[in-house]
C-alpha cells in the first residue's frame, strides 16, 4: 500500500522541493499553505503523514495545526505521524511538548525522508 502525505507550510518553493522529494519516493502528497486549506483537504481525506511548518504567514502556528490534526485523528482508524518542520532547532522543544518526536530543521534531505518513512 503507498504512504500518503499532506505538507502544510506557507513557502511555496519549500512545498515544491518536499513533495517532488516524496513524490520521488512513491508518496502521494497533498498541499496546503494554511489552516483553510488544511481542512478542506481533511473533508475527504486522511494521510499517513502529516509535515508542518512551525510559523505560517497567516498567525497560525504549526502547533495549532497539529492540535487540528489530533482531533480529526478520533475519526479515523489509521493513524497520521505528524512531522514537525521549522528553520532551527528552536521550535524541536515546542514540537517534543506537543507530543510531535520528529522534528527537522528545513531543508529536508532525501536521506531523511527515506530513513523516515522507511523507504
Amino acid at each position: 500500500m503507498s504512504q500518503s502525505a499532506i505538507l502544510i507550510d506557507d513557502n511555496a518553493l519549500f512545498l515544491k522541493l518536499l513533495s517532488s522529494q516524496l513524490a520521488s519516493l512513491g508518496v502521494s502528497v497533498s498541499l496546503a499553505r494554511d489552516k483553510q486549506e488544511l481542512l478542506a483537504h481533511l473533508e475527504s481525506n486522511w494521510y499517513d503523514w502529516a509535515f508542518i511548518d512551525a510559523h505560517l504567514e497567516d498567525g497560525e502556528c504549526g502547533l495549532q495545526l497539529a492540535d487540528v490534526l489530533k482531533e480529526q485523528q478520533q475519526n479515523h482508524e489509521r493513524p497520521c505521524t505528524l512531522v514537525g518542520m521549522s528553520g532551527d532547532e528552536i521550535c524541536a522543544s515546542r514540537y517534543a511538548s506537543a507530543g510531535i518526536s520528529q522534528h527537522f530543521v528545513k531543508p529536508i534531505t532525501l536521506q531523511q525522508l527515506r530513513a523516515l518513512l522507511c523507504v
